[in-house]
């Protein structure tokens, strides 16, 4: 079905239903996302996703529907929501977005002006994989808008993808400003608490410091994306920019949870080590099991079925090397991710 026809479609199911309607159209294009970040100025509400050791990578643009999340019951009204939708290739309804730890604590420096959760609708969503390059065009379809102003901007966001030129931006140089603490006392600091450690005071601490780096020039996102997905093609590579002084960007081996129907996958990552031997040791091994402990614990109690192989896998990256352990299974009954999460 051509586009006009869809969106007349969609505006005669509005004006029956008299309830919004989440329209959406998608192509084929032939285009790689990498050739868009080489094309592509880092603008507000954009962001860039590629999952680890696949292929599938997602960039998106702009946003139609946005939910702010500060509260686990705003979480859980999130999963109630329902919406209208039409579109021309009978695709679930997405939503991209994520979440802090813990909802409950109030957001310190740096995090400060980062929203504590956010899922969202984007207006353009480009999804790349082995096959195929699919461009998807996303319109609220409501009494503020205008069909024609919709064909317009469809139009415009075709022609701006043909018209993309390649900028070739610099690699920026990278100067160090100051961190927090200084190398020295973090250092004292692991000592004394791996003292407090030993002597069952503390049984796992996770501890940072904040490093600050200034850039001479703009952050040039496609040299960034092209190093993660180079260096650490086992990682869930991404990066989020809320507004022009704040993006979050990061690669990342775990993957929280994946559920298909009522099947899931958990990866536990814990026990970690420069050397693979060194995670032999009797630190790593129970470092990695209170972790599998927990996830198992925490499952079973929603699960028919739960399975979990005897001995850790290792989890190979180019800085550090993970024991690896992911647990499997089948829920009771049907479940929201998010609930899941929570």
């Amino acid at each position: 079905m051509k586009f006009k026809e869809l969106l007349d479609k969609a505006y005669k199911k509005f004006k029956t239903s008299n309830t919004n309607v989440v329209f959406q159209y998608t192509i084929s294009i032939d285009m790689k996302i990498e050739s868009l970040l080489n094309t592509t100025v880092i603008k507000k509400d954009m962001f860039y996703m590629k999952f680890p050791n696949n292929d599938t990578a997602y960039l998106g643009l702009g946003k139609i529907i946005s939910h702010r999340i500060t509260s686990k019951s705003e979480l859980h009204n999130l999963t109630e929501k329902k919406y209208s939708t039409i579109n021309n290739k009978n695709q679930k309804l997405s939503f991209f977005g994520g979440l802090a730890f813990n909802l409950d604590d109030e957001n310190f420096y740096p995090w400060e002006n980062t929203p504590k959760g956010e899922f969202y609708i984007p207006k353009i969503l480009i999804k790349q994989n082995k096959q195929k390059t699919e461009f998807t065009y996303s319109k609220l379809i409501n009494n503020s808008i205008q069909k024609r102003s919709i064909l317009n901007d469809y139009k415009n966001m075709l022609s701006m993808l043909n018209k993309s030129k390649l900028k070739n931006e610099p690699i920026p140089k990278i100067k160090f400003k100051s961190e927090d603490p200084n190398q020295n006392n973090y250092i004292q600091h692991i000592n004394s608490l791996i003292k407090k450690i030993n002597k069952g005071q503390l049984q796992k601490i996770v501890i940072s410091r904040l490093v600050k780096y200034s850039l001479k020039s703009r952050l040039s996102i496609n040299k960034l994306i092209e190093y993660f997905n180079k260096q650490y093609a086992n990682c869930f590579n991404f990066f989020i920019c809320f507004n022009k002084n704040n993006i979050f960007t990061g690669s990342t081996p775990e993957r929280l949870i994946k559920l298909e129907n009522n099947l899931f996958e958990i990866d536990a990552i814990a026990g970690s080590s420069k050397r693979i031997n060194e995670l032999k040791s009797k630190k790593e091994i129970i470092e990695h099991k209170h972790v599998t402990k927990h996830i198992y614990k925490t499952m079973s109690k929603i699960s028919s079925k739960l399975s979990q192989p005897k001995k850790p896998e290792i989890l190979q990256l180019k800085y550090i090397n993970h024991l690896s352990t992911t647990i499997s299974g089948i829920l009771r009954q049907k479940m929201h991710i998010i609930n899941i999460n929570q």
